[in-house]
């Protein structure tokens, strides 16, 4: 998984200034966009009313050259003077897939989709039982953050597409996935 961080600071604001900041990056080959996040950092000179969104970004899984866009303003200080606005904008990209996990066997009971690594999911922690790949190769841990992965043959195991209505078919216990993972690595059952 890969990321990027960029910090911006225009000094001295006066009241409605606005501006626009883009910022390049490069996808590594087999990755894919998934997320960006822009938020205030550091003290500005005097208090004061300022911010930073998103305007452009990716599609979701986007690979290649790629651009994220910010505006930003200034609306002045609470004392009427100039100040700053200052904030980091931090862009995530990493393999994508798509899994929807399921809490009984057969595909029934609840489920959530996912588009990317899970570790720890409130609602399926230890309760996942059948799973559907829609997209990419995942693997399976015991463990939340992708420890103790699930084993064949000295293996990780990496199913690829595909839709697994029991995951001790697979040679994973049942109700006992902690964190999922899509990986790089070609599927190995």
């Amino acid at each position: 998984m890969g990321s990027f961080y960029w910090t911006y600071t225009h000094a001295k604001g006066h009241r409605g200034d606005r501006g626009t900041d883009s910022m390049e990056f490069e996808v590594q080959e087999g990755e894919g966009f998934l997320s960006v996040v822009v938020a205030l950092s550091g003290a500005v000179s005097v208090p004061a009313r300022c911010g930073a969104t998103v305007t452009e970004h990716p599609d979701f899984g986007a690979g290649g050259r790629q651009r994220v866009t910010v505006d930003w303003w200034f609306d002045g200080t609470l004392t009427g003077g100039p100040g700053r606005v200052r904030y980091g904008v931090h862009v995530f990209t990493g393999i994508t897939g798509r899994i929807i996990v399921f809490e009984h066997r057969d595909f029934e009971g609840d489920y959530e989709v996912f588009d990317w690594a899970q570790s720890g999911s409130a609602r399926f922690n230890d309760r996942i039982s059948s799973l559907a790949v829609l997209r990419g190769h995942w693997s399976f841990y015991r463990d939340d953050n992708f420890k103790s992965p699930f084993q064949k043959n000295g293996k990780n195991i990496v199913v690829p597409p595909g839709l697994y209505p029991w995951v001790d078919d697979l040679g994973i216990a049942n109700d006992s996935i902690s964190s999922i993972q899509c990986v790089a690595e070609p599927p190995n059952l």
